[in-house]
This record gives structure tokens, sequence and C-alpha cells, in this order.
């Protein structure tokens, strides 16, 4: 998959959307709360991370102003993004944080058997749904 970002691929647009949404389209960054000029920002960078691409809990609204400002600092925001995200979906920061490095291939736990085991695979499994790999559907 090209680095280069299509903002037109129907995939990116189905992310973006859903990022905003679940963020009711307002900047998540604290105390902030604009509705204006919003970006959908990665809170893994897009080009190192391929396969979080289109996963939602990897993306976070930030207004243009807050987007600018954590830009090419993804690491020192990751922590308090994912903390945000997380209240938001449920699953706690250890879980994405593991769910992450296990999509990196970084390690390849999701077949021990454990109480985690079935929420890895489920969004494992859903990640790659969304690249439209066995089903084709976004």
């Amino acid at each position: 998959m090209p680095n280069k970002r299509d903002f037109d691929d129907p995939l990116y647009i189905k992310w973006r959307k859903s990022v905003y949404v679940r963020d009711k389209f307002q900047c998540q960054y604290p105390n902030c709360g604009s509705h204006k000029l919003l970006n959908a920002h990665h809170i893994k960078k897009w080009a190192v991370h391929e396969s979080l691409r289109f996963v939602v809990s990897n993306g976070i609204t930030l207004c243009k102003k807050h987007h600018d400002m954590v830009w090419g600092r993804e690491e020192e925001y990751e922590a308090l993004f994912l903390d945000i995200v997380n209240r938001k979906s449920g699953i706690s920061v250890f879980d994405i944080q593991r769910l992450i490095r296990i999509a990196n291939g970084d390690i390849t736990e999701c077949d021990r058997v454990d109480k985690r085991t079935k929420l890895y695979k489920k969004l494992i499994e859903e990640n790659e749904r969304r690249k439209g790999l066995p089903s084709g559907e976004v």
C-alpha cells in the first residue's frame, strides 16, 4: 500500500467520518471542543503503521490549531490520545497498546488463551475486513 494518502479513497473517507462521528464532530484536545476546521488525526503515524491506517481507534478528531501543534510530535501525544479514545470505546489503554503491537507484528500473543484473546482477534479481523480482504466490503 502506498504511503501517499488519497483523501478521496472510500476507505479513508469512511475512516475519517467514523472518527468524527465517534468524537461528536469536535476537537478532542483537552479543554478545546472546537467544531471548526477539524482533522481526523492518526495517533500512530500513517506512513509507519500501515496496518492501522483505517482502524478507527487509531484516530482522533483535532481542530486545525491542535492538529498543527501535534503534527510531527505524535509520539509525545500518543498516550494522551489513546487515553481519550479509550474512554470513548471502553477498551483500556493497555488493550489498545497491545493490539497495536500485535498489528505491527511486535508480538504474536493473539493465540494465547486469556480474557483478551477474543477482543484482539475481533479487532484484527475487523481491520482486515475494512481493508477489503474476505468480504470486500468497507
